[in-house]
């Protein structure tokens, strides 16, 4: 398991910023008809599932009182998320945008690849 600690007001951003472009590319991907490699546009699925499977744990973590929450990921959710997190267009305005999402990369990258 990878486990991430994120404060409510981080599950906010990520579930307003993040998970609307993630769940947008994964559907464009996966409706990719151009793509010589069949193999893609099943990854692309793959992909999109991992993906619903955390944005339905951060729903129902978002109904709970607390204020810090453990956000663990199997590792194939860990690579998903880390996957799309890299492919973010995050405005450079944002620098707090892009700070959790680099906090988020890292966090996975030395969890998975250590």
């Amino acid at each position: 398991m990878i486990d991430i600690k994120l404060t409510r007001q981080q599950i906010e951003a990520i579930q307003v910023y993040f998970f609307p472009y993630m769940e947008m590319l994964c559907i464009t991907k996966v409706n990719d008809t151009t793509s010589p490699d069949p193999l893609s546009n099943l990854d692309a699925e793959i992909v999109q599932s991992l993906i619903q499977e955390i944005i339905e744990y951060f729903k129902r973590v978002e109904k709970t009182k607390y204020k810090d929450f453990p956000f663990d990921l199997t590792q194939a959710q860990a690579m998903a998320f880390w996957k799309l997190l890299k492919q973010l267009p995050i405005n450079v305005a944002f620098q707090w945008l892009n700070d959790l999402c680099e906090h988020l990369i890292e966090t996975i990258e030395n969890q998975v690849w250590k």
